[in-house]
């Protein structure tokens, strides 16, 4: 199971523990599901980051909107951008990707 979806069931859970808040709980549903649209746009990215890179970034681009820096996208990026014919940036990507949650900015 993904680290979105784990965030999102507990997201959900908030709002089920907060039901008697009905703000509190619509804010953390929301949160869940923006979680769970996130974790789809990430499995969309994996899929076309080949053939459609330019496609790939703009899904990790909303995944980012969506959910914060995610670890999982790293790679995706990194062979969307070897796809466009970018090594250098592709290599970046990968070097984060290899630490230990490197969540930190890639900078090309």
């Amino acid at each position: 199971m993904s680290s979105l979806v784990r965030r999102a069931e507990r997201a959900i859970a908030v709002g089920d523990s907060v039901q008697g808040n009905p703000t509190h709980a619509a804010r953390a549903y929301a949160r869940g599901l923006d979680l769970l649209l996130a974790h789809c746009m990430l499995a969309a990215a994996a899929t076309c980051a080949d053939t459609q890179p330019l496609r790939a970034l703009a899904f990790l681009q909303r995944v980012e909107r969506a959910a914060g820096r995610v670890h999982a996208a790293l790679p995706i990026a990194a062979a969307a951008y070897q796809a466009l014919g970018q090594p250098r940036i592709a290599r970046a990507f990968l070097n984060a990707a290899a630490r230990p949650r490197a969540l930190e900015r890639v900078v090309a």
